[in-house]
This record gives C-alpha cells, sequence and structure tokens, in this order.
C-alpha cells in the first residue's frame, strides 16, 4: 500500500513507511502500480483501501476467467470448467494467493501459462 500510495502521489517507488523514504527493491512494481490506480491523494485511508480492495478483486475476476477460458480452449466441457472456476473461486486458498501472494498481476498469467504445454497437447482429448 506505500509503495502505490507514493506512486500516486508522484513520489516514484519508495517505500514511504521509513525514514528517508528508500526506493523500494524488494517486490516486482507491476502489483503496486496497479493498485496506484486507486489510491486518491487527499481522500481518508478507508476510503482508499476500498478502491485498492475493489480493483484487487477486479484483477481476481479477471484471472478466474483466464483459467476458466485456457480449460474451455483445451477441451473441457464446458460444465466441468465452470464447476472448477466456482470451487477455485470460492476456494481459501485462492482468496488468499490473490490476496497475500499476488506481488506481480502479470505472475497470475506465467502459472496459467505454465499448463499451456499440457493443455495445447491434447486440445479437445478430454
Amino acid at each position: 500500500m506505500g509503495g502505490a500510495k507514493a506512486l500516486a502521489e508522484g513520489k516514484g517507488y519508495r517505500l514511504t513507511a521509513f525514514v528517508g523514504e528508500p526506493v523500494m527493491g524488494i517486490y516486482p512494481a507491476g502489483h503496486t502500480l496497479f493498485l496506484s490506480l486507486g489510491w486518491k491523494p487527499g481522500a481518508s485511508f478507508d476510503e482508499n483501501m476500498a478502491r485498492m480492495s475493489w480493483l484487487q478483486r477486479g484483477a481476481s475476476v479477471t484471472a478466474l476467467v483466464l483459467a476458466g477460458c485456457l480449460l474451455l480452449r483445451g477441451g473441457v466441457p464446458r460444465a466441468l470448467a465452470a464447476l472448477a472456476m466456482v470451487h477455485l473461486g470460492l476456494s481459501l486458498s485462492w482468496a488468499w494467493t490473490t490476496q497475500t501472494l499476488m506481488s506481480d498481476i502479470p505472475c497470475h498469467a506465467w502459472v496459467f501459462s505454465a499448463f499451456l504445454p499440457w493443455v495445447t497437447a491434447g486440445a479437445g482429448e478430454w
């Protein structure tokens, strides 16, 4: 959040909670840059958190839809793909992963693309 706030306020990718606001170098900037779209300087912390939370939820739903498309492209029956998306979307593991481990939005694209060789090798042979 601190990095998103710093980016939204034009301070760059910095750790604003530390003395001297050093440059942030531990996390990829993509997710922070994405969340900075929801930070409105001058708004209350709660308002900003609500906006960033909705952005995060939107990214999570988008990742679920892309995963469903990947399953359908691989020949998984529509009903089974829909069931898998409901199961994944409602699982605590998914919520925890998207809220905690998702340091960068493209991370999910890379994770899903890792399955492409297996999905496309037998496309239509479910």
